[in-house]
C-alpha cells in the first residue's frame, strides 16, 4: 500500500490515500457534501479544515499499517504516533509528487 498525506492548506485539508472503499464510503457517511469535494484530476479529497479531527481519526482506522502524516505548515508529524516524522525518509524525496 501508498503512503497517506494529509495536508492542512490556507482553506482546506487535502487528503491523499490509496483506494479503499471503506475509507470513502465511510468519509461520505460522517461527513456532509457541503464539507467534501473529491478533485479527480489529482486524486486527493478536499474537506474542510473544522473537520480535521474526524479525518484523523478516520485515516487513522482505515490506514492503521500504512506511513501516515500530518502535514501542517512546515511541520510533519506521523499521524499514528504524533511524532516528528524523518525527513530524511524516502517518503519525502518528490514533496511536489504529493498533490
Amino acid at each position: 500500500m501508498g503512503n497517506v498525506y494529509l495536508t492542512v492548506t490556507k482553506h482546506n485539508l487535502v487528503v491523499e490515500a490509496p483506494y479503499k472503499e471503506a475509507f470513502r464510503e465511510e468519509l461520505k457517511d460522517v461527513i456532509d457534501p457541503i464539507y467534501r469535494a473529491w478533485d479527480k484530476d489529482k486524486k486527493v479529497w478536499l474537506v474542510g479544515k473544522q473537520k480535521l479531527p474526524v479525518v484523523k481519526e478516520l485515516l487513522k482506522f482505515h490506514y492503521p499499517h500504512e506511513r501516515a502524516y500530518l502535514i501542517e505548515g512546515s511541520g510533519i508529524t506521523d499521524l499514528h504516533t504524533g511524532e516528528e516524522a524523518d525527513l530524511d525518509s524516502e517518503d519525502f524525496e518528490n514533496p511536489e509528487d504529493w498533490l
